[in-house]
């Protein structure tokens, strides 16, 4: 897939190659470097994102919020993916 980067608390993230959502129709798989870390549900105009890392599913109200909140529900993984050599850190200077 084309790359599409997200730099999130200092980690470069593909967000179209690093994320993946598997499966068709209104129930889809997300993985994440290749693991299942949770679903996305399409429920009428909303999607439904679930995962053992969240406390409580979220609503995400337009298609093209999908892959940032990705990123922030799943900014533990990424440091840990970081740390294990997967990410690289990001190379743009810090907010602030």
């Amino acid at each position: 897939n084309q790359p599409e980067l997200i730099h999130q608390d200092g980690i470069e993230v593909d967000v179209n190659n690093h994320f993946r959502l598997e499966g068709t129709g209104e129930r889809q798989v997300v993985k994440f470097l290749g693991d299942p870390v949770g679903t996305l549900t399409k429920e009428g105009d909303v999607y439904i994102l679930d995962s053992p890392d969240l406390d409580r599913a979220i609503e995400i109200d337009s298609p093209s919020q999908v892959k940032r909140e990705l990123v922030r529900v799943f900014k533990g993984r990424l440091q840990q993916a970081l740390e294990e050599g997967h990410l690289s850190e990001s190379k743009l200077a810090p907010e602030g």
